[in-house]
Protein backbone atom coordinates (compact mmCIF):
# COMPACT_ATOMS: atom_id res chain seq x y z
CA UNK A 1 0.00 0.00 0.00
CA UNK A 2 0.97 3.21 -0.47
CA UNK A 3 0.75 5.79 2.68
CA UNK A 4 -1.98 9.10 1.68
CA UNK A 5 0.82 11.40 3.96
CA UNK A 6 4.32 10.65 2.92
CA UNK A 7 3.77 8.25 -0.44
CA UNK A 8 5.82 5.40 1.97
CA UNK A 9 5.09 2.14 0.54
CA UNK A 10 4.10 -0.14 3.83
CA UNK A 11 2.81 -3.81 3.66
CA UNK A 12 -0.91 -4.79 3.21
CA UNK A 13 -2.30 -5.73 6.62
CA UNK A 14 -0.65 -2.65 8.59
CA UNK A 15 -2.51 -0.71 10.60
CA UNK A 16 -1.05 2.58 9.86
CA UNK A 17 1.97 3.30 7.23
CA UNK A 18 5.54 2.96 9.95
CA UNK A 19 7.18 6.13 8.45
CA UNK A 20 4.14 8.51 9.98
CA UNK A 21 3.62 6.17 13.27
CA UNK A 22 6.94 6.78 13.91
CA UNK A 23 7.01 10.81 12.78
CA UNK A 24 4.00 11.00 15.16
CA UNK A 25 5.29 9.07 18.18
CA UNK A 26 8.38 11.31 18.07
CA UNK A 27 6.21 14.61 18.29
CA UNK A 28 4.50 12.95 21.13
CA UNK A 29 7.61 11.73 23.21
CA UNK A 30 9.07 15.61 22.39
CA UNK A 31 5.55 17.80 23.56
CA UNK A 32 5.73 14.90 26.73
CA UNK A 33 9.60 16.65 27.57
CA UNK A 34 8.39 20.08 28.49
CA UNK A 35 6.89 19.02 31.67
CA UNK A 36 10.63 18.60 32.45
CA UNK A 37 11.98 21.86 31.23
CA UNK A 38 11.72 23.67 34.74
CA UNK A 39 13.56 21.07 37.20
CA UNK A 40 16.14 20.64 33.95
CA UNK A 41 16.85 24.30 33.69
CA UNK A 42 17.35 25.00 37.14
CA UNK A 43 19.99 22.06 37.39
CA UNK A 44 17.40 20.16 40.20
CA UNK A 45 16.96 16.87 37.01
CA UNK A 46 19.29 15.52 34.68
CA UNK A 47 19.12 13.91 31.45
CA UNK A 48 21.36 11.96 29.33
CA UNK A 49 23.36 12.52 26.19
CA UNK A 50 24.90 9.54 24.04
CA UNK A 51 27.34 9.58 21.67
CA UNK A 52 26.74 8.11 18.64
CA UNK A 53 28.69 6.81 15.44
CA UNK A 54 30.94 9.78 14.16
CA UNK A 55 31.41 11.07 17.71
CA UNK A 56 27.90 12.81 17.61
CA UNK A 57 26.38 13.96 20.87
CA UNK A 58 22.57 13.79 21.18
CA UNK A 59 19.46 14.24 23.54
CA UNK A 60 18.03 11.06 24.87
CA UNK A 61 14.24 11.68 24.92
CA UNK A 62 13.35 11.31 28.81
CA UNK A 63 10.66 7.66 28.86
CA UNK A 64 12.63 6.26 25.35
CA UNK A 65 16.70 6.36 26.04
CA UNK A 66 16.56 5.07 23.12
CA UNK A 67 15.98 7.59 20.56
CA UNK A 68 17.28 11.60 20.86
CA UNK A 69 15.24 15.11 20.82
CA UNK A 70 15.93 14.98 17.04
CA UNK A 71 14.83 11.87 16.29
CA UNK A 72 17.77 9.60 15.85
CA UNK A 73 17.49 5.65 17.00
CA UNK A 74 20.91 5.16 19.04
CA UNK A 75 22.27 2.28 17.46
CA UNK A 76 24.75 1.78 18.52
CA UNK A 77 25.30 3.55 21.68
CA UNK A 78 29.04 4.30 22.11
CA UNK A 79 28.91 6.44 25.24
CA UNK A 80 26.50 8.01 27.70
CA UNK A 81 27.21 11.55 29.78
CA UNK A 82 24.97 14.11 31.80
CA UNK A 83 23.25 16.68 30.02
CA UNK A 84 24.31 20.06 30.50
CA UNK A 85 21.36 22.66 29.33
CA UNK A 86 24.34 25.67 29.12
CA UNK A 87 26.82 23.52 26.76
CA UNK A 88 24.46 22.99 23.95
CA UNK A 89 27.40 23.29 21.52
CA UNK A 90 28.16 19.64 21.95
CA UNK A 91 25.08 18.42 20.49
CA UNK A 92 23.51 17.84 17.63
CA UNK A 93 21.92 20.92 15.56
CA UNK A 94 18.58 19.22 15.41
CA UNK A 95 18.77 17.98 19.33
CA UNK A 96 19.43 21.50 20.23
CA UNK A 97 17.08 23.21 17.93
CA UNK A 98 14.01 21.14 19.68
CA UNK A 99 15.71 21.74 22.82
CA UNK A 100 16.51 25.77 22.48
CA UNK A 101 12.34 25.82 20.99
CA UNK A 102 10.57 23.76 24.03
CA UNK A 103 12.34 26.01 26.10
CA UNK A 104 11.19 29.08 24.53
CA UNK A 105 7.91 27.97 24.52
CA UNK A 106 8.03 26.71 28.22
CA UNK A 107 9.02 30.84 28.63
CA UNK A 108 6.16 31.85 26.61
CA UNK A 109 3.73 29.89 28.51
CA UNK A 110 5.05 31.13 31.61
Amino acid sequence: MICTKCKQYFKEGMLQCPVCWARKSHEIYVEFQKQFLPPILAGKAKITRVRTLGNQWHIALIGDRNHGWCGIEFKPRLGEASFDPERLDVVCPDCRKTFEDLVQEAEGAA
